[in-house]
């Protein structure tokens, strides 16, 4: 069913993908109210004062525009050539850094299209590979990794404990890129400062930084058009380091999520609002 999809996609203009896109976003935010309530009362945490509930709504509906287009657009993206559209605003950071022989982190966001972006960085700037979850069942987990690693996004596979680390630890060591996404919850980690409010953060980041140190730089992007998108790279940043692991641990984690708030600051109606980062 999904390969039918993808193909039907794929023989689409661009113009046409968004259009089904919007289409699909109006049902699922303006009809249905699919976690309409959710997005919303994340953006009433992350913007209590900045936005009347008018703008915080156009901002929600958006962010299901955006999200529904870059799923369509990695669908219909059979030609390979999702990374194309991806231009850099200043690469230079990322190059610099990679001149060190030391490999890099690249902090990043579920922000416009993560799909074309990762892709491009793996494509016009170095190798690559970011940490991801598994898509749904076996079957639709295996037709996504190929369409994605089809596109040039190369994906660290998770299959049994201390693979991923394993990953890492030779992906660094070959002065290569890892992706790290930043922005969502996972269970049993501790409640850290979150745009003000308490959420569940993912702190094993830091936990891999100081088993494999790397540079790390912040990285997010922006849709300037229908399939066009440009990245930008924050400056380099230098985690706390006391000596104290369990307090550099939290020390980090809290650095790490103020990073990805102004992230999200660049363009919040491109950001993905559907996720329950408080878990309220």
């Amino acid at each position: 069913m999904l390969s039918l999809v993808s193909s039907l996609l794929s023989i689409l203009p661009l113009k046409a993908v968004y259009g089904v896109s919007y289409l699909l976003g109006f049902l699922a935010y303006r009809i249905l109210r699919i976690r309409r309530s959710l997005i919303l009362k994340n953006l009433d945490i992350a913007f209590p004062e900045q936005y009347s509930r008018k703008e915080k709504d156009e901002i929600g509906f958006k962010s299901v525009v955006s999200f529904l287009f870059t799923e369509l657009e990695l669908l219909a993206s059979k030609n390979g050539m999702l990374s194309e559209s991806v231009t850099f605003a200043n690469s230079h950071v990322l190059t610099d850094i990679l001149k060190r022989g030391q490999g890099a982190y690249v902090l990043c966001i579920h922000i416009a299209s993560w799909e074309a972006c990762a892709a491009a960085v793996n494509r016009k700037i170095a190798r690559a590979h970011i940490i991801v979850k598994k898509v749904g069942g076996v079957k639709t987990d295996a037709f996504v990794r190929k369409l994605r690693e089809h596109n040039g996004f190369l994906s660290i596979k998770r299959e049994k404990k201390g693979d991923a680390f394993r990953a890492i630890g030779e992906i660094i060591g070959r002065g290569e890129v890892v992706g790290f996404v930043m922005d969502q919850a996972r269970p049993g980690e501790p409640e850290l400062p979150f745009f003000g409010r308490p959420a569940k953060t993912n702190t094993s980041f830091s936990g891999i930084w100081k088993k494999v140190p790397a540079p790390i730089v912040p990285c997010w992007s922006r849709r300037t058009a229908i399939g066009k998108y440009e990245v930008f790279f924050g400056e380099e940043v230098h985690p706390i380091v006391t000596g104290n692991d369990r307090e550099d641990n939290i020390a980090q984690s809290l650095q790490f999520n103020k990073i990805v708030e102004d992230m999200i600051r660049q363009c919040p109606s491109q950001y993905f609002w559907l996720h329950n980062r408080w878990k309220l």
